[in-house]
């Protein structure tokens, strides 16, 4: 089976999911869940060629997409706003906006239309850039801070649920955890230098070597071999922020 995916696979000596030669369009954070055996019969043909090469073989070819704009959101969303969107499937229950020091800003839509690093719009406000920073579900508030808020970075993680990709970099990291692999918290973010403790098959900690911005619990993590190898990918749990 051949995909769009901008991914490779090599299949000797062993099966490995490879980065895509063009790192702007590499989607092997997507694919990071998926069984190593599952991608045995996967062919990824535009894994070794750039966006532009693509467009121009499209336009070669007479093919009507190929100055079509690139998509940047989820196709099955279309143009409705992203808060319409989970709406329609989620119950949403307004609640408070609140500063870190407890002082209500404004009135929030529902827990599940936010994220930890969104950008909150307030109705209201004196023009301060305002970004989700904890959710609290006992009291249905959101908390706030500003972009700059040291509340915001995250030193370490423990991520769930992983997927090995590559066993070969499992017992890598039994055997020396003290090396250095690269990270990935969010598609659209470059990778990160990091360290893997293995706490067990299926648990990590990862603990970042420079502090990262805005880990949200539920995402997903990828981790990668300084060779490209899509190594694994798992459930983010980092740990929760103290509002005094």
């Amino acid at each position: 089976m051949a995909t769009g995916h901008y991914a490779n696979i090599q299949t000797e000596p062993k099966l490995r999911l490879l980065q895509a030669i063009d790192s702007t369009k590499d989607q092997t954070y997507f694919l990071s869940m998926v069984k190593i055996a599952s991608l045995s019969k996967v062919m990824f043909p535009l894994g070794n060629l750039r966006k532009t090469q693509v467009r121009q073989i499209a336009q070669e070819a007479n093919l009507p997409n190929a100055k079509r704009k690139d998509s940047v959101g989820l196709c099955f969303v279309g143009k409705r706003k992203w808060s319409d969107f989970l709406s329609s499937y989620i119950s949403t229950t307004p609640g408070k906006f609140k500063n870190i020091k407890g002082i209500v800003l404004g009135e929030h839509k529902g827990l599940g239309l936010y994220t930890v690093g969104q950008r909150a719009a307030l109705s209201k406000g004196d023009g301060t850039r305002w970004f989700c920073a904890k959710k609290d579900y006992k009291e249905n508030v959101i908390y706030l801070c500003e972009k700059d808020d040291p509340l915001l970075n995250f030193k370490d993680s423990i991520v769930k649920d992983i997927n090995w990709l590559c066993e070969d970099t499992y017992n890598d990291i039994k055997n020396d955890p003290d090396q250095i692999y690269l990270g990935k918290v969010r598609y659209s973010v470059e990778t990160n230098e990091c360290k893997i403790s293995i706490i067990d098959h299926t648990t990590i900690k990862v603990t970042f070597v420079n502090p990262i911005k805005a880990i949200t619990k539920g995402q997903i993590f990828v981790l990668y071999t300084n060779e490209g190898i899509c190594a694994a990918g798992g459930v983010l749990h980092p740990p929760e922020i103290e509002i005094q």
